[in-house]
């Protein structure tokens, strides 16, 4: 969770308060109203833990370009544990860059309702098995 998440995306907007003198108290009253401490610092702890968490995915993919090379002579895939979300695609991407294309891939699931969706991930990369 997060590795892939620019912790930037977590960022509220400030907003410009009017103005206008009338409409800028209201606004304030409104701000007061509103605000939560115990709900601002779950934000707070929510965006660190993006912040901690974020992993750059295109920096990771080309420090470790070496060990994608050395896939080439793989036969099967073993996929164990994975979720295989969005946020990992770009990995098993540069994975299959360097298959050879006739690997099998062989994916452990948790729940039967994600075969499909694994099978059409392994299908999207361009492979058959």
């Amino acid at each position: 969770m997060g590795h892939g998440i620019d912790p930037s995306e977590f960022e509220e907007s400030n907003e410009e308060p009017p103005e206008d003198l009338e409409a800028r108290e209201l606004w304030e009253e409104r701000k007061l109203a509103n605000y939560d401490h115990s709900l601002e610092l779950g934000k707070e702890e929510i965006r660190g833990y993006f912040k901690d968490s974020f992993k750059p995915t295109h920096d990771v993919i080309s420090e470790k370009h070496a060990f994608f090379e050395r896939l080439a002579e793989i036969d099967i895939v073993y996929v164990l544990g994975h979720s295989m979300s969005k946020v990992d695609l770009p990995y098993f991407r540069e994975l299959k860059k360097y298959l050879r294309g006739n690997e099998e891939w062989v994916i452990s699931y948790y729940k039967d309702s994600e075969i499909i969706d694994r099978k059409e991930i392994v299908m999207s990369l361009g492979s058959r098995r």
